[in-house]
């Protein structure tokens, strides 16, 4: 199956600097930002989401990567990394008792990662549509095709001769 991945650059409003934000149903959404920044493969065994940012001087960048499921804790545990990654950058010390602009900062990067994952969630689901379109007889249809005798084969195969695979292709 083709692999699938979602990304997005996400300009940061009040604070600056830039979430890059990649879903993929694969661990190798690691491969291009361990380039960029040093981490070895050993440091992301087994994560299923990771949270980097780089201060290069007018230049932040923060990329979240999340791989196989992404539930909304795990949005809302990877945001909060991004809103001390950029409170730290930018001097802003967090204030128990007044976290409003901590709160809000927060609840945006939330809204803009669930975002992408609604795209990711579109993709994966447009690209298990093709899979089970071009895997032609995925859903035991023997009996509507007149194939036959399928006795002793699994209830998710299809056995095709030429004449009914014409039949079928007709039908679409």
């Amino acid at each position: 199956m083709k692999r699938v991945e979602v990304k997005a650059s996400i300009a940061v409003p009040l604070y600056g600097g830039r979430i890059d934000v990649v879903i993929s149903d694969s661990d190798n959404a690691y491969d291009p930002t361990k380039k960029n920044f040093g981490v070895d493969d050993e440091a992301l065994k087994g994560y299923d989401a990771v949270c980097l940012g780089r201060n290069s001087g007018s230049s932040r960048i923060y990329p979240v990567i999340f791989c196989r499921s992404i539930t909304p804790g795990m949005i809302a545990h990877e945001s909060k990394h991004l809103v001390n990654k950029i409170f730290t950058d930018v001097d802003v010390l967090l204030d128990l008792k007044n976290d409003e602009a901590e709160a809000y900062l927060l609840g945006w990067i939330v809204n803009r990662i669930w975002e992408v994952r609604i795209k990711f969630d579109k993709k994966m689901k447009a690209n298990e549509e093709k899979r089970r379109i071009s895997q032609v007889g995925v859903q035991n249809k023997s009996s509507e095709l007149g194939v036959g005798n399928t006795k002793g084969v699994k209830s998710n195969t299809i056995v095709f001769n030429r004449k009914s695979a014409k039949a079928w292709l007709y039908r679409c």
